[in-house]
């Protein structure tokens, strides 16, 4: 299975792209407050502030970093959560999307988080799975990072989801 590559074009429009070869990539494009290392030959596409980070393929799997819609305060969780699932739901056409538990709290890379697995099924009904991360690197400034990939190609984008995720950072000074 691929990732819903027709899905995924529908996604893409509207987002300006830059093929990398492993960059740094900041998160707000204006006054970042986190950075993230890419691998070599990862997508970038922008567009309203989100960021979608692409595999080299463009097919098996993707990272969105954008504001956090619903969550005002950390009371917000579970209400975030189900918005995500629901954005992801509507934007790569998934269903059966379930919200795992209550969310871990999980160091990733240099920021604590919450993070929660959600999983749905695409639309041939093929597995997929939803890493929802929630982290404030500044108070009162909630971002969401949704990670989406499939069941049959998972092993081949661990090792640089992992590392994208692991080299999140604090923008020292940002405001």
């Amino acid at each position: 299975m691929k990732l819903l590559p027709h899905v995924l074009a529908l996604a893409l429009m509207g987002y300006s792209n830059s093929s990398l070869s492993a960059a740094t990539v900041s998160y707000p494009e204006t006054n970042p407050a986190v950075t993230m290392e890419l691998p070599k030959g990862w997508t970038v596409a922008r567009q309203a502030g989100d960021v979608l980070i692409i595999t080299p393929d463009v097919k098996n799997a993707l990272i969105m970093v954008r504001r956090a819609e619903v969550m005002k305060d950390e009371r917000g969780v579970k209400a975030e959560l189900l918005a995500t699932a629901e954005e992801a739901k509507r934007m790569f056409s998934l269903h059966d999307v379930q919200v795992g538990g209550a969310p871990e709290e999980k160091e990733i890379g240099e920021l604590k988080s919450l993070w929660n697995m959600c999983t749905a099924k695409d639309d041939k009904e093929q597995p997929a799975h939803l890493q929802v991360i929630i982290m404030a690197p500044r108070e009162h400034e909630f971002f969401v990072i949704t990670v989406l990939y499939n069941d049959e190609h998972q092993l081949e984008t661990i090792a640089d989801r992992t590392a994208i995720l692991m080299s999140l950072k604090p923008v020292a000074g940002s405001k």
